[in-house]
Order: C-alpha cells, then sequence, then structure tokens
C-alpha cells in the first residue's frame, strides 16, 4: 500500500511525507525548530543556576552576620550573669539564638530589617544588546512585607542615549534606532534574608525611540513594550540601600523607513540593560523582637 493514500494505514493528519527523509509536515517543523529550542531552554538554565547562586550567597551572608550577633550576645550575657549572680559565679553555657540568650537585664535581641514602605532611588546603568549606551533614571516604590516575601510596586522614568545601527538593506544603508528617554511601572517579587533582598519584577514599559535611514531623520515613534529581570538589594544602614538588577526590554517591531522593501522595514527593537542603584527607604528600619525572642509572655 502507498504511503498516504486515501484511507490507507499511513495516513497521517500531518499532510504528506516529503521526499526529505520521508517526512511529513509534522517531523519537518519539528526538524527545523528544535535547535530554537534548545537555545532558549540553555538560557532559561542560566537563568536559574544564576539566580540560585545569587540567594545562596545572600543566604551565607545572612549566616555570618547571625554568628557575629551571637558572639556579641554570649558576652553581653555572660556580663550580665556574673552581675547578678557575684563575682566568680560561672554563667550557665551559651545558647545560640535562644530565647534565654535575650532575658538578662538590658539584652536585646538583634534586630531583622523590615523592607516595607516607601522608598526614593536613584541608577545608573548601561545597555549592553543590542542598544548601546548609557542610562539614568529616578524612580520611586513602596514594599509591603508578608513573613520573608517583599511585594512592591515601583515607577520609574530614564534618560539615554542608548543606540542600535543594523544594516537591513542587501544594497547598503544603515538604519539607526535610539532611546531618548523611557519611563515603567513595575511589580516586583522579593525573599528577604535580613539585610539582603533577591528580587524579579515584572511590567511595563513605555519608550520614545527615533529612527533615522543614512542619518536622515525617518520619524520618532513612543512605543510601549514589556519589561522583566531581576538582582539584588542590600541594606547599608541609616535607611539607605545599594541595588544591582538586569533588565529586558522589548519595544517590539519598530519601521525604519528603509527604501528597501516592507520585509525589512519592521526591525525587532529591544535591551539587556544592567542597572545600579541607590534608595532611601522612608521604613520603619528594624522589626522589634517577638516575645518568643525576648523570653517575655
Amino acid at each position: 500500500m502507498k504511503r498516504n493514500s486515501p484511507g490507507g494505514l499511513n495516513e497521517r493528519p500531518c499532510g504528506p511525507y516529503h521526499a526529505r527523509g520521508g517526512l511529513n509536515d509534522c517531523q519537518l517543523a519539528l526538524f527545523y525548530f528544535s535547535p530554537l529550542l534548545g537555545i532558549f531552554a540553555e538560557k532559561l538554565k542560566y537563568l536559574f543556576i544564576a539566580f540560585t547562586l545569587l540567594i545562596s550567597f545572600a543566604q551565607l551572608a545572612v549566616a555570618d552576620d547571625n554568628t557575629r550577633h551571637d558572639a556579641v550576645n554570649k558576652a553581653a550575657v555572660h556580663k550580665a550573669k556574673s552581675v547578678v549572680a557575684g563575682p566568680g559565679v560561672k554563667p550557665p553555657p551559651f545558647k545560640p539564638r535562644s530565647p534565654t540568650v535575650y532575658a538578662g537585664p538590658g539584652i536585646k535581641p538583634p534586630p531583622f530589617l523590615d523592607w516595607s514602605g516607601a522608598y526614593l532611588t536613584g541608577k545608573l546603568g548601561l545597555g549592553i544588546s543590542p542598544l548601546n549606551g548609557g542610562i539614568a533614571g529616578i524612580g520611586a516604590g513602596t514594599n509591603s512585607q508578608f513573613g520573608s516575601i517583599v511585594i512592591g510596586i515601583e515607577a520609574e522614568i530614564d534618560g539615554s542615549n542608548l543606540r542600535m545601527m543594523i544594516s537591513p538593506c542587501s544594497g547598503g544603508g544603515t538604519c539607526d534606532f535610539r532611546d531618548r528617554w523611557s519611563g515603567i511601572v513595575q511589580g516586583r517579587l522579593g525573599y528577604a534574608l535580613d539585610r539582603f533582598l533577591p528580587f524579579v519584577t515584572a511590567g511595563l514599559t513605555l519608550g520614545n525611540i527615533n529612527t533615522s535611514f543614512n542619518d536622515i531623520s525617518t520619524g520618532s515613534i513612543t512605543k510601549a513594550g514589556i519589561s522583566i529581570g531581576g538582582g539584588i538589594e542590600v541594606d547599608l544602614g541609616s535607611r539607605w540601600s545599594a541595588r544591582g538588577e538586569y533588565r529586558y526590554q522589548d519595544f517590539g517591531h519598530i519601521p525604519c523607513g528603509t527604501p528597501c522593501g516592507a520585509a525589512s522595514n519592521d526591525l525587532h527593537v529591544y535591551d539587556n540593560v544592567v542597572l545600579f542603584g541607590l534608595s532611601y527607604r522612608f521604613a520603619p528600619g528594624p522589626m522589634p523582637p517577638t516575645p518568643k525572642e525576648t523570653g517575655r509572655p
């Protein structure tokens, strides 16, 4: 029986078999697109590894900070017990992070940071591909903390000289995209590790893109897009904090005004940005000790 004959056993909903390798339409599609799926999966793997390493680093830093707090409290409690019990009396063994550690006179537990509240932030950064250049911005936001989970929203306005040059026409000529300013509103989800806050972001961005072809202006467009990213924020004390973050911005396809046909006129404009920022929080700061920590009911 011939392949794909009407009513035959080898009839498939994916169309007839082709001469190339005896594959049907579905199998050919999988053959051509599987490399792209592999690249996408590889990038997701590296992002997951980077975020896991980031959280591990923050956990180690918090553990080291807790060790230093325990050492200070140990000395303070021993001194307090000696004063109460009289000279020459040996205090009981020290137990890290035990409620009895904080039960001595005047002994307070080390505070844990509360990230809740409003803040102002300033940022500087670089576009690394395919839009290259510098970026600077100011913004404001607010956080709410629920246990270790921090949920927030922030808005930001940036000025930039981000630029991408590409030659879409086979006969020559250069298409020039320049991002002059952009605004962004995004949500933020973080996991508080005391003074360290790893986070991810997602939101909407609005950019002003100027286009030209062979140094002749072809237009200016304000285009909405999407933004996703992530990073880590570190408390510096006195309500100040520093952050580093990565942001991906995608403005979709924008016409350049090329004379070489519609196929090369609309070009995909997106960017990868690395940002460093400094924030001032109008937040309560350290969280008050719980009754369990103080040893009081």
